[in-house]
């Protein structure tokens, strides 16, 4: 089972076993006749869908290797487990022909049908999704130890913490929503060179008072400190190894996992097991169903659409006392969040600032949380028609509880963000400024372009005769006075750095404007640089209408100025050319 990262490459864990399958030869490393099952997991919304999976495919298929069993094809754009829960429940059938015991290898006396039958006997059909089951023993200590550095590793490494140097708000107090720009101080990391196009990502804390709403359903005291181990002695990953222990309940609750998310049948089906009420436990057990799509259904629309949160679930079943280790188990990790850099670097520079902006969410984990941060030390003053539907007023705490989880420790009383210095590289921008490049952005989506554009100043500040490849940047915003995140955008533009067009959706009241309409209209300009010329094209913003429209357009230029129907499949190609490039979130 594999993902893909940035434009179809493989995941950060499978880059050595990807390098080393794509250096043999079928002449010289054979895999024939060896079977292998594989399910992919991607997004649809990107158009290297599927790239690391099908290249794998490829790959193990060249070497001789048999696929024994359908291709799975896992969009997250739809849905994970419309293809993963139907591939896995037909998958026996597949491994019956295939499977042998360890026990019966090399056992020459042990037929086929023998083994066959023990395979039989081991495996599962679900009625339910499974639970899953408790794999350490809680401690309880009475004063706080060394936690054990090395179990945190995996969090740990390539972690820094940077100073917040400055904080502006980017938009008008009546623009739709509000967009930070923080400037960090990492002159600290001399060693590092950040290009145009890379990207960062932060690991937040959990917000206090979700923290303090667990600790009262688990009615635990927040500052008691334990450790957990293995419950097999001889399995001691079975502890998570994002876990850093021993600590306090409160810093478990707010660093292990993600507090927020959305509880998954097999999480639910734990929770049942805990449950002492009957009647709640059925439920629960009930919302598991997998038998059928219309049972699918019932967790559908009590869980999905309504998106209850695991707070939510425990608050509507009271019955449920769960194991603090078991619910932690459980819990998904809390994932990074990835800010795309917002300017350039140089190399040689004497101060050297990494620069980022972004959307305010709502009861977001980690924008909400860095606002409140950086309006408790007074860097900017709070919106006062803004009135967030669940308060945060603790983020100083917050931040010194994830610095001591990470190990990290500040040296003033200034503000400092927890970066993972672990550079994302795949939607880098071309540092040879003779390479023609078309840029899509919309909100924050403009971030990468305007690094790249202050990069092309630079060369052309230091290097006055170099000829500029030609640039374009399509921009879309609501309204120019109230969210164009950048005016310096219009200076790179008369300065000839770049060819801007900005599209206004809601300043015209005659008309709705987008980034597609404005590529229409430049539409001879585009075809020429990606036919002509090989250019570049980037898109960056959030994964939604957008993305596709865009690409729709791109499709019907092409299609237009070559009196053909192979758009489609030019765009396809340029997708494996690496010539086509997306950058997009949720």
């Amino acid at each position: 089972m594999t993902s893909s990262t940035g434009n179809g490459d493989p995941p950060t864990n499978a880059e050595t076993f990807w390098r080393f399958l794509r250096r043999q030869k079928a002449n010289e490393f054979s895999l024939a006749g060896m079977p292998y099952l594989l399910l992919g997991l991607g997004d649809s919304n990107y158009d290297s869908f599927m790239g690391f999976p099908r290249a794998l495919k490829n790959a193990l298929e060249t070497l001789g290797a048999k696929d024994i069993y359908t291709f799975g094809c896992a969009d997250d754009g739809t849905g994970l487990e419309d293809v993963v829960e139907p591939w896995i429940k037909n998958l026996w059938a597949a491994l019956d022909k295939f499977y042998v015991p360890q026990q019966a290898m090399g056992d020459a006396d042990t037929t086929k049908q023998e083994i066959k039958k023990t395979w039989v006997k081991k495996k599962a059909v679900y009625k339910y999704a499974p639970s899953i089951p408790k794999r350490t023993k809680l401690m309880w200590l009475d004063h706080m130890t060394a936690p054990n550095s090395s179990v945190n590793a995996s969090q740990a490494e390539h972690s820094f913490l940077a100073k917040v140097r400055s904080v502006k708000r980017l938009t008008s107090p009546q623009a739709v929503k509000e967009v930070l720009h923080f400037e960090l101080d990492v002159n600290d990391l001399q060693n590092m060179i950040f290009f145009p196009g890379d990207a960062f990502s932060i690991i937040p804390p959990n917000p206090s008072t979700l923290v303090d709403q667990f600790i009262r359903l688990f009615k635990l005291d927040g500052e008691k400190v334990f450790t957990l181990e293995a419950l097999d002695s001889g399995k001691k990953d079975q502890v998570p190894q994002h876990f850093k222990l021993p600590c306090s309940v409160r810093t478990a609750l707010t660093c292990f996992g993600n507090l927020k998310c959305i509880p998954t049948r097999n999480m639910i089906r734990v929770l049942s097991d805990y449950a002492k009420d009957k009647t709640e436990a059925q439920n629960l057990i009930n919302l598991t169903d997998i038998s059928s799509i219309e049972a699918k259904q019932v967790y559908i629309k009590q869980i999905e659409q309504p998106k209850l949160t695991l707070l939510h679930l425990l608050q509507q079943y009271p019955s449920i006392e769960i194991h603090l280790e078991h619910f932690l188990e459980i819990l998904p990790i809390n994932p990074k969040r990835y800010y795309s850099i917002s300017n350039y670097i140089p190399e040689n520079a004497k101060s050297r600032t990494l620069e980022y902006a972004f959307t305010i969410v709502d009861q977001g984990i980690c924008s909400y949380w860095m606002k409140i941060l950086a309006q408790e030390k007074n860097l900017i003053e709070p919106l006062p028609s803004v009135t967030p539907s669940s308060p945060r007023t603790d983020a100083i705490q917050e931040a010194k509880i994830i610095y001591q989880y990470l190990n990290l420790h500040p040296s003033d009383e200034s503000v400092y963000i927890p970066i993972f210095t672990r550079q994302v590289s795949y939607f880098r921008l071309p540092m040879d400024v003779t390479v023609p490049v078309i840029m899509v952005a919309a909100g924050t989506g403009i971030s990468p372009f305007r690094g790249y554009l202050q990069y092309r100043h630079y060369v052309k500040t230091v290097q006055p005769n170099t000829e500029l490849g030609e640039a374009w940047l399509f921009y879309g915003c609501r309204h120019p006075d109230k969210d164009f995140l950048f005016p310096e955008l219009i200076d790179y533009m008369n300065a000839g750095i770049v060819n801007l067009r900005v599209s206004y959706s809601r300043y015209y009241s005659d008309k709705v404007e987008y980034v597609q309409h404005k590529l229409l209209e430049e539409s001879n300009a585009v075809y020429h640089l990606m036919m002509s010329k090989n250019a570049l094209f980037y898109i960056c913003g959030e994964a939604n209408v957008m993305v596709k429209s865009v690409r729709e357009t791109l499709i019907s230029i092409i299609n237009q100025h070559s009196n053909s129907n192979n758009g489609n499949e030019i765009l396809t190609r340029w997708v494996t050319e690496k010539r086509f490039l997306l950058d997009l979130w949720q």
